[in-house]
Parts: C-alpha cells; sequence; structure tokens
C-alpha cells in the first residue's frame, strides 16, 4: 500500500485526461480563435472537471509574487493570462475515453463522478443565487471540484476507485470512510485537501473544497449541493433528500417549493449536457419524490479470468489493516472485493458464531446470484455438519467433481441438493486462536467449475481477513495480545 505523501506524488505526476467531447469543442474554438471571448470559452471548461483543474493548475503555476489577489474563476483566468496561452497549454491533452479504454466499467465510474460534479455545479449556482452571492462563478468552480481526488483517483488508479465502489455498494451499512480508510489507509477527503494545498490550488478555493468550515454560509452552499447531487444521482428516491431540501431552505431563508422549483431548473440545464457523459440525468426520473428505488437488472452470471492484481492488493490491505482504519464491515467488504473481481466468484456467505445459540449465523453475505438462501448455510458449532469441521480446525474445503459426494454427505438434505451440482470453496476464520466466522463462496449460476488457483487464492485472502480480524475483535480474557 502507498502512503499518503505518495499518493499525492503520484496524482499530482500524472497527466490530467479531460473529456472528448471538451477537446472536440476546444479545436472547434481554436479554428475561429480570435472571435472567441473569455466567456465563451469558460462554459466550456466549466462544464467538466477535470478540464476545470487543469485550468486551475495553469493559472496557479504562472503566478508571480507580484500578484496580489489571487484568481478564483476560470473566466478571469482566461482574462488574465489570456486565451492564446491557454489554447496553448491544451495541445496535447488526453481523452479519458482513451485513457480508460481498457477498463470499461472505470470509465462508467469516472462519467458517473463527472456528472454527479456536474449537477452539483448546477445546483450551487442555484443556491448561491437564493443566497444572493456576490461572486456565483466561486462557489460553482468549488461545487465542481469538490470531489476532485475521487476523479484523480478513476483516472489513474482505476482499479483502486473500483474496488472502493464496490465496497461500499455492496456491503449495507459500510461507510465510504470506512472502505477508503482500509483500502488506502486514508480518507479521500484527506488526500483532496493535501492535493489542493500541493498544486497551491487558490486559498478560496481550498477554503471551499473544506467540509469541515461548515459555519461558513459559502462552505455550506457547496457541501449541499454536492451532497444533493450524490443523492439524485440514481433518482429522487433516496431518503435524504427531504433533508437535504431543508438544509437548502434554512440556508437561503427559502420556503421548500421555491427551493425544489430553483433545483427542478437547475437539474434541467444540468440534463441538457449529459450525452457528453453518457450518464443519464438526474431528471430522467421523475417525480422528484422520495419512494422505492425500482430494481436494477442482474448481471450476467460469467466466471472469467483471474485477476491476481486484484487479490494481491487486497490481501496487502488486510495485512496493513489496524484498529484505526478498518472493522468487521469494511474487511469483509474487501474480502468480497477480491473474491468477485478477482476470482469471479458470485455469492459470498460469512457467518459467525452466536455465542447463545452456538450456531454459524449470517453476519455478511453478497449474493449476486439467487438459487442459495443464507439461512440454509447456517449450522451447530458443535455438529457433525462439513461447515462445523472446517471451523474447528481452522482449515479450508474445495468442493470439486470428485470431492463433493463425500463432502455433501456432511450437509442437510436440502442443502445437499442445492449444491450437488456445485462447486464451492469454504474456509474458517479464527482470531486470538479461537474460530470466529466462516467463509463460504462459489460461482453462483456460472457453469464452470472452479479451479486449484481459485482456491489457493481464496484460502490467502482468508487468512488475511483473519490476520485483520486479530486486530479488530477484542481478544477473550487470559489470551494474550498478538504483537503487531
Amino acid at each position: 500500500m502507498q502512503t499518503l505523501a505518495q499518493w499525492v506524488e503520484r496524482l499530482s505526476t500524472a497527466n490530467v485526461p479531460v473529456l472528448r467531447s471538451t477537446i472536440e469543442a476546444l479545436n472547434q474554438l481554436r479554428r475561429n480563435e480570435e472571435a472567441v471571448t473569455p466567456r465563451e470559452l469558460s462554459q466550456i471548461v466549466l462544464q467538466d472537471p477535470l478540464m476545470a483543474l487543469r485550468a486551475l493548475r495553469y493559472s496557479q503555476s504562472r503566478v508571480t509574487q507580484r500578484q496580489v489577489t489571487e484568481i478564483t474563476t476560470i473566466e478571469h483566468i482566461l482574462m488574465m493570462f489570456g486565451l492564446q496561452g491557454f489554447f496553448d497549454s491544451c495541445r496535447e491533452l488526453q481523452a479519458i475515453e482513451d485513457v480508460l479504454a481498457p477498463h470499461p466499467m472505470a470509465l462508467k465510474g469516472v462519467r458517473g463522478v463527472i456528472s454527479r460534479a456536474h449537477h452539483a455545479a448546477h445546483y450551487a449556482r442555484a443556491v448561491a443565487g437564493l443566497r444572493f452571492d456576490v461572486e456565483i462563478d466561486e462557489i460553482v468552480i468549488s461545487a465542481l471540484l469538490h470531489d476532485l481526488a475521487e476523479l484523480m483517483l478513476w483516472s489513474v488508479a482505476p482499479t483502486t476507485a473500483m474496488q472502493l465502489e464496490h465496497m461500499v455498494s455492496h456491503t449495507p451499512g459500510l461507510r465510504s470512510v470506512q472502505a477508503q480508510r482500509l483500502a488506502l489507509g486514508f480518507t479521500l477527503v484527506d488526500l483532496e485537501l493535501v492535493l489542493a494545498r500541493s498544486w497551491n490550488l487558490p486559498k478560496l478555493v481550498q477554503l471551499l473544497l473544506d467540509d469541515s468550515h461548515a459555519e461558513n454560509p459559502r462552505v455550506l452552499s457547496v457541501t449541499l449541493s454536492v451532497a444533493l447531487a450524490r443523492h439524485s444521482a440514481h433518482g429522487w428516491y433516496d431518503p435524504a433528500l427531504p433533508h437535504d431540501f431543508k438544509e437548502i431552505g434554512n440556508l437561503v431563508h427559502s420556503q421548500a417549493d421555491q427551493v425544489l422549483g430553483r433545483i427542478r431548473w437547475a437539474g434541467v440545464h444540468a440534463a441538457r449536457d449529459w450525452e457528453k457523459f453518457g450518464v443519464r440525468p438526474a431528471l430522467a426520473w421523475l417525480p422528484m419524490l422520495p419512494g422505492t428505488r425500482p430494481e436494477e437488472e442482474a448481471d450476467e452470471p460469467r466466471l472469467g479470468d483471474v485477476d491476481e492484481q486484484i487479490v494481491e492488493d487486497v490481501i496487502a490491505q488486510l495485512l496493513k489493516a489496524r484498529p484505526q482504519n478498518c472493522n468487521l464491515h469494511s474487511v469483509f467488504a474487501a474480502v468480497t472485493f477480491a473474491l468477485t473481481k478477482g476470482l469471479g466468484l458470485r455469492r459470498i456467505w460469512w457467518g459467525e458464531l452466536n455465542a447463545l445459540s452456538n450456531r454459524a449465523e449470517t453476519a455478511h453475505a453478497l449474493f449476486l446470484d439467487a438459487g442459495l438462501l443464507q439461512k440454509e448455510l447456517h449450522f451447530k458449532a458443535d455438529s457433525r455438519h462439513l461447515f462445523a469441521h472446517v471451523m474447528q480446525r481452522q482449515q479450508g474445503v474445495w468442493a470439486n467433481r470428485e470431492s463433493r459426494p463425500k463432502l455433501l454427505a456432511l450437509v442437510s438434505t436440502a442443502l445437499a441438493a442445492r449444491l450437488s451440482n456445485r462447486a464451492f470453496f469454504a474456509l474458517s476464520l479464527h482470531a486470538h486462536g479461537q474460530p470466529h466466522a466462516l467463509i463460504y463462496a462459489d460461482a453462483g449460476r456460472a457453469s464452470r467449475e472452479l479451479d486449484e488457483a481459485r482456491y489457493a487464492l481464496f484460502k490467502r485472502v482468508g487468512l488475511a481477513a483473519g490476520r485483520a480480524l486479530e486486530r479488530t475483535i477484542t481478544p477473550p480474557r487470559n489470551i494474550p495480545t498478538p504483537a503487531n
């Protein structure tokens, strides 16, 4: 795992790509450069947070000691340094679509963040307008760049960004900061603020990016706009949205109807550019009311090739995990990312011992395919059940075509019928010398048999998870705490 300083160095030296639509728009303007105005060019830059970041860094690289005031808006940057120099700095732009072509899921992820930033900027303009802010563009660009660390992570380290997204979206109750602390060792907010300082972004922009200064109304304008964009990114069903509207109303001293009216118009304006990002805008889902989100179509089951790098990265994270940056939720989330994205497994069950019932019962589960119920995997810890033997002996088992008949004789008739044609892995996790949990995993509806290479990596992930548990779970009395 890299340190915060190493991540800052890595992201600072990377060439920041931009949207292909931005490159095309800039090329179109360059053909008639003499007729272009700073406002016209700034409107193109402000549609792309990656391009806006490049513009700010371009400006800060040209700042002199004689410059009295900071330049905090794109239009002022263009007026101060001229269009010719800015166009010259844009001659070697890379399209994010080309950079992430080998990582289609990462491209989808970064487009989602760009779309969210675009919406946040429009919402921020609406909120600042309701507050009669004297310099609205400063609020807009801060909202646009609020998630710059996440943007850079998707652009430069797509696998890490995919892990964070996977951990949070597939582990109910896991907070983003918990996933970030386990996978990175710090939070994206930590990274963002250090990047902003390292890149010498304007002090005002640094202030507006820092949510900890929520007592400042301008900071709160940015924070609430970003939250609204995040909560409405997949429709108007998020239960946090009513709170967002209420907080915005309190900030601008307006009734909810007036706030909703402004947000609707801001959403309409944001939606006009959606094809540039390839992400359906928030206004595609109506009405703007809380409710139940529709079920999404399940992925087509497939057992692809092993991605050993993903597995090795997660193992390294688990082995370096400490109580201050991990908990049971985040450990499970990291394990499921390694098993699903690294090994292609589709159903992951994590059962923990219930001291009162002496049964191993569901603590966490990720079932991407149906056909097996979580309760069917429960077992008595002192029974002759296959999983009880595995747990007590701190071992793993691979039920393949040859071993399956013998192994399934040790489970219930109903479970044996479910698993009769299904290869699976199971591994016990011990902490402080005592059994704590058992991981079960199979490939769901994917028809291909599991192999020995996957089993070896599965066991290594499980053993690393056990090491992380050692540091997370309080040891029983009379058992010494292992040295870190």
